[in-house]
């Protein structure tokens, strides 16, 4: 026995495609055979049916309805798989012999995909493409449905670069080379799951003189001598093209100019930093606790995507940050016109990859409906901008066409998917009235017995002929049946088909005419419908740059709208940009904690730091008292003003910083065997490795991995390196005390605490920043909080007086293991407190608090 002539064809296209899930159209359905059956069942959860095969078996088969398969290649690619969807490239009806051709139209991949349906509005849908050789990796990476393209070049060592790479950006889908596939293993981000696996693509695709010829008319040619000076993202971006072309089967790709990603224009924040600060991501999983979560009041989704760009990006230039504040400013300011756009904005829908879909032909009518509604935004848009005054807000406006006679035609050709725009209330896509013909087609498929019998009412009055009539059979079609009576009467340009008992059948032209019209009314009318459909594209394809320009525009109005409306409703203040290197915050709140319901009322702080005085800033202060949230406000403050966003402070001076590190939280890192420890010494390596002078680093309990004294002299020794050595602005929480004592013996060192008060046997806290060292760490009330049984708790107050007494001992044998710095008085840091006081900035219960603190501190 030998296979059926369909699943011979099916097994031949298979074999072309073997690391796929076959897509195989029968009809109005995708059907799946053999092992892709057995998997995608599986995998979807569908019925596994089976059909004759010409084997003794039945084959395994399961399928998808045609009008469906997009929500179910989506599912199948997020669990990794590819998929070929093969088409009938016949209509089965005009197959008389043999079976319908059928070929595979296109691969859809986690990063090839397109169909806006199936993405995520609010993010990228990112392939990358990595080529390692002896000195690098090159790394390019694409949204195909946005055209946005980046390449970042990393020389060897590459392991730590590219794992945090990878972390940000996290690629739907990733290609290489096989170098860069043997080394993948040793990534932790792939091989922990982290990111999606990498891929091997063919190696001859990534030869440098391949991509280089790949690259040739897709790319301009200043931009291709630009990116030869790194030959290593040359060779990725050819073979990221070449995979495209191959999965769509087109040469044309929607990639656009190469945007370098390491560039001096925008801050540095690493993955590990934006996780931290919970940036975009939540580490609770809990909605509402990010800072995207605060300042998204976008109403795009091209807006949603690009203020989280922003974001994890922030400017670092001068000019460019106050060139957005000053357009927040004038949206801040200007309720009517803030609402207005507001309005404008909610209409428009996601222009960029709908004009990504144009271009590749695969556009849907609701798309276009989609774009329409765009369109009729432009004047309401253009009217609301023509006399701002930011110089942003003017180029914004520059860059937005009118293209009222798109919509015109988009308006009088297509119609809306409820069918009111059809006369009928079919559900068409062109609308009736657009077409004279198409109507005439639609009409003759509902009315074509009255259009009959208007006929033969009027071959009646003519002939004069008052039993004629018009009939039809199989045999004959439509014909004129005469009274052999009436033969006298028949004109000459009747034609005699046959004759009965009784009558002679005729036919005419014109009815010949309607006979072909009627008869095949529905598939003209399908006919027609499709290419007036197809022309409609066609001219709205000339303009995709226009439309591309047009959503690129709205995202940047609309992030804008979105940091003034958001500063509006918080009450956030302009920052003023600086040149120098300070960061001076009065009465900074945090943007998140601020809004999250708390039986607390929030309590602002301010901060003063430089590269000169008061560049380190030493926090002590007991658990929950506040340090680590101060220390994410201050960083939160930093990145929303080089954003170019109104910051949640009374007053806010900051200078431009060029990176962002954090070193807090403990956890380890069970997937690659690191305690926390070693993690922590990881992270505090890359800082000191990468900062700069004009850096931010937070760096939260150094050294509490490991023993009292090694985790001492290493917080000690990170501090004389980062004032020696940099003049990076630094946040520095710890619990040892006796660090509180550099300050004097460092310059640019000042000691701030967050205290708490006894209340009751209890403890209070302050959640107040303030000059000084913490007198108490309150370890055993914060652990009565956390809920320790009681017994324990006492225990821990007899042990607790007992070491301190022993200390005591200790010192007065002058041991002084515990006493490294012995050299400032306490009595010493009363003074410099009392000197730094501004007496006409403290408020009376400030006063009443820094008195408190200093007489616990004399006794």
């Amino acid at each position: 026995m030998s296979l059926s002539p369909m699943m011979k064809q099916y097994k031949q296209i298979k074999n072309e495609y073997p690391d796929t899930i076959l897509m195989f159209r029968l009809g109005d359905f995708y059907e799946m055979f053999f092992d892709d059956a057995v998997t995608v069942s599986r995998e979807l959860d569908l019925t596994l049916t089976g059909r004759a095969c010409g084997m003794g078996e039945r084959a395994p088969m399961c399928g998808v309805p045609h009008h469906a398969v997009q929500t179910y290649i989506a599912r199948l690619l997020k669990k990794g798989y590819k998929v070929a969807i093969c088409e009938q490239m016949q209509d089965p009806a005009d197959v008389v012999k043999g079976i319908v051709d059928r070929s595979v139209t296109r691969i859809i991949t986690g990063g090839t995909i397109t169909d806006t349906d199936s993405l995520s509005d609010d993010k990228n849908n990112y392939l990358m493409s990595l080529y390692l050789d002896d000195n690098g990796v090159g790394a390019v990476w694409t949204d195909i449905t946005t055209s946005e393209t980046y390449n970042h070049y990393i020389p060897c060592p590459i392991k730590v670069k590219l794992n945090d790479l990878l972390m940000r950006i996290k690629p739907a889908e990733i290609i290489c080379n096989s170098k860069m596939l043997e080394e993948s293993v040793e990534l932790s981000a792939v091989k922990y799951g982290s990111v999606c696996n990498m891929s091997q693509y063919d190696d001859e695709k990534f030869d440098y003189e391949t991509a280089k010829r790949t690259l040739t008319g897709i790319i301009d040619e200043r931009e291709l001598k630009a990116m030869s000076k790194t030959p290593a993202c040359v060779c990725a971006e050819g073979a990221l093209v070449a995979y495209v072309q191959n999965m769509q089967f087109r040469k044309d790709v929607n990639i656009g100019a190469t945007e370098n990603y390491e560039s001096e224009v925008y801050m540095d924040i690493d993955a590990n930093t934006a996780k931290t600060l919970e940036l975009v991501e939540s580490q609770s999983r809990k909605r509402g606790t990010t800072l995207r979560d605060v300042i998204n009041k976008t109403c795009t989704p091209m807006g949603d995507r690009l203020l989280q760009k922003w974001i994890l990006r922030p400017l670092c230039v001068k000019s460019k940050i106050e060139e957005r504040l000053d357009a927040v400013d004038a949206l801040y300011c200007d309720t009517i016109l803030r609402e207005r756009l507001r309005a404008s904005l909610s209409n428009i829908k996601d222009v960029i990859r709908i004009s990504a879909n144009l271009a590749l032909g695969e556009i849907k009518p609701k798309d276009v409906l989609a774009l329409n509604s765009s369109l009729h935004a432009v004047p309401d848009i253009k009217q609301s901008l023509q006399n701002a005054s930011a110089t942003l807000l003017k180029s914004i406006d520059g860059e937005i066409d009118q293209m009222s006679e798109l919509s015109d035609l988009i308006d009088r050709a297509i119609a809306v998917n409820d069918s009111s725009g059809s006369k009928d209330g079919e559900n068409y896509i062109i609308k009736s009235e657009y077409d004279a013909k198409l109507d005439e087609y639609r009409a003759l498929v509902k009315n074509s017995r009255d259009i009959i019998a208007k006929m033969e009412a009027e071959e009646r009055e003519k002939t004069h002929i008052k039993n004629l009539r018009i009939s039809y059979n199989r045999l004959f079609g439509y014909f004129i049946e005469v009274p052999r009576q009436y033969d006298s009467q028949v004109p000459d340009y009747y034609q005699r088909r046959q004759t009965v008992a009784n009558a002679e059948r005729y036919c005419t032209d014109e009815l010949k005419s309607l006979e072909y019209k009627v008869l095949n009314a529905a598939d003209l009318a399908e006919k027609r419908e499709k290419e007036l459909y197809l022309q409609t594209l066609a001219i709205l394809r000339e303009h995709c740059a226009d439309f591309n320009k047009f959503g690129k525009a709205v995202a940047q109005l609309d992030c804008l709208v979105a940091l003034a409306t958001v500063a509006k409703s918080n009450g956030y203040c302009k920052p003023e940009i600086s040149s120098d290197s300070e960061v001076t915050i009065s009465e900074g709140r945090h943007p998140v904690a601020e809004l999250l319901p708390s039986d607390e009322i929030f309590v602002p702080n301010s901060t003063a730091l430089n590269d000169t005085d008061s560049k380190i800033m030493l926090i002590t202060g007991p658990n929950m008292a506040g340090k680590s949230l101060y220390m994410r406000q201050v960083a939160l403050i930093t990145v929303l003003a080089h954003i170019g966003s109104f910051v949640p402070a009374k007053h806010a001076r900051i200078g431009l910083v060029d990176k962002v590190f954090t070193r807090v939280g403990a956890s380890d890192d069970i997937s690659t065997g690191r305690s926390t420890f070693m993690v922590e010494m990881s992270e505090v390596s890359v800082i000191l490795e990468n900062a700069t002078d004009k850096s931010l680093i937070l760096l939260d309990e150094i050294g509490r991995g490991t023993s009292t004294y090694d985790g001492l002299s290493i917080a000690w020794s990170v501090i004389e390196y980062l004032a020696q050595k940099l003049s990076a602005k630094v946040l520095f929480s710890t619990h040892f005390h006796e660090l509180t004592e550099l300050e004097g013996t460092i310059n640019g060192l000042k000691n701030y605490k967050f205290t708490a008060k006894e209340n009751g046997g209890g403890i209070k806290f302050i959640r107040k920043i303030m000059r000084g060292s913490a007198n108490k760490s309150f370890g055993i009330e914060v652990s009565a909080l956390a809920g320790l049984p009681q017994s324990v708790l006492e225990r821990a107050k007899q042990l607790l007086a007992q070491l301190v007494n022993a200390d005591i001992a200790h010192k007065a044998n002058d041991v002084r293991q515990l006493s490294l710095f012995d050299n400032v008085s306490r009595y010493d840091e009363i003074i410099r407190i009392i000197k730094e006081l501004d007496i006409n900035e403290i408020t009376p219960r400030t006063a009443l608090d820094i008195l408190s603190d200093l007489k616990e501190k004399t006794e």
